[in-house]
């Protein structure tokens, strides 16, 4: 086998930082930051930007840290269907300062020049792993899922060659499609 279709197996948790939401009240919506909630993550292969809900400025201590970025896989943390749990979302182009919920799970990637997170949402988003989340949920009523739980996940990576070049197809088909 070449080295040029050579896959690599590694666990999420070994290329990227994993990222608990915002917790908030009802009470706690307002003028602010644009919100991702978990309805935002079933629309396809990115996360849907239209008609986010505000959380007040004065709600959290330090934003910043909850600022998505393009690129940025976000997962269900909770969900009441056990299919649900693992739910996972690519953020597009077009983020600013939109912070995400205490029900999502954001994972960033170390390094982009390894790994392509167009990619790894399309295998994230493939059955072979839709099976995986919910074996890894926990909970009978809703099942959920812990960062711990994901970054023992192993994925196996082609060349960042190949990455890109797999994403680049899926993208143009899906780009087609809709």
């Amino acid at each position: 086998m070449s080295s040029e279709s050579a896959l690599t197996t590694v666990e999420l948790g070994e290329i990227g930082e994993f990222k608990n939401g915002a917790n908030f009240s009802q009470d706690d919506y307002g003028p602010g930051y644009p919100i991702i909630n978990v309805k935002q993550l079933f629309g396809g292969r990115y996360v849907d930007l239209h008609g986010l809900e505000s959380l007040g400025k004065q709600v959290l201590k330090r934003p910043e840290q909850l600022f998505l970025e393009p690129g940025d896989i976000l997962f269900a943390r909770s969900s009441v269907k056990r299919s649900g749990a693992g739910q996972c979302a690519l953020v597009p182009e077009g983020v600013k300062e939109t912070i995400f919920s205490g029900f999502i799970i954001r994972f960033r990637l170390n390094d982009l020049s390894l790994t392509n997170p167009s990619f790894l949402s399309y295998l994230l988003q493939s059955p072979e792993y839709r099976e995986i989340f919910p074996r890894i949920a926990t909970g009978t009523t809703i099942s959920n899922l812990s960062q711990d739980a994901l970054k023992k996940i192993p994925v196996r990576l082609p060349t960042k060659r190949n990455q890109d070049q797999v994403a680049a197809m899926l993208g143009a088909l899906d780009d087609r499609i809709t």
